[in-house]
């Protein structure tokens, strides 16, 4: 059976199984042809996640590029970068907003909060953790540094070979954003 799509071809994807949905621009690896599906790498995320709150049983959770199995019919050839190089930038922008705002009720509230509110805030030590809101400054930058290289990576040229860290992952895999 011929192939829909080429290796390093751009392509919109939807993938979606019982418990997760990712959306978002990708490039085709390779096709698998015993199991007919295509190995995409996800070069950015409509609805990007990033967590409010770090989470102690994730302790080296990071974020990092998904290579997922796709069937061809949860794929479309992508034309246009430009559109989620807009939605990535926006994500970005919000978060780093977001970050502000905790920083700032720390710095307006301090009565709230632990003398070192601004440290434990950034701090990625869970013993300087004084209450569930420390630590998030640590997981959003790790975020924000994520999207930084995701956009850097887009307007370069998407078909550039750097990544981070990469995971695979299978359908039967419980939840793609859990890891």
């Amino acid at each position: 059976m011929p192939r829909a799509y080429k290796d390093n071809q751009l392509v919109d994807v939807f993938y979606s199984s019982r418990t997760t949905q990712v959306k978002g621009l990708g490039r085709v690896e390779n096709y698998i042809s015993k199991e007919r599906k295509y190995s995409v790498r996800m070069l950015s995320y409509s609805n990007y996640y990033v967590p409010s709150h770090y989470h102690r049983a994730r302790r080296h959770w990071q974020p990092h590029d998904k290579v997922l199995k796709v069937w061809s019919y949860e794929l479309t050839p992508c034309y246009d970068t430009k559109p989620h190089i807009d939605e990535m930038e926006r994500t970005r922008s919000d978060t780093i907003q977001s970050m502000y705002q905790d920083v700032s009720a720390r710095v307006k509230n301090p009565n709230d909060f632990a003398t070192s509110a601004i440290n434990n805030y950034f701090s990625s030590e869970e013993d300087d953790w004084k209450d569930w809101r420390d630590g998030n400054g640590n997981t959003k930058l790790h975020h924000v540094a994520y999207i930084s290289f995701c956009l850097q990576r887009l307007q370069a040229s998407p078909k550039t070979e750097n990544y981070i860290s990469t995971h695979y992952f299978e359908r039967s895999d419980y939840n793609v954003w859990r890891y």
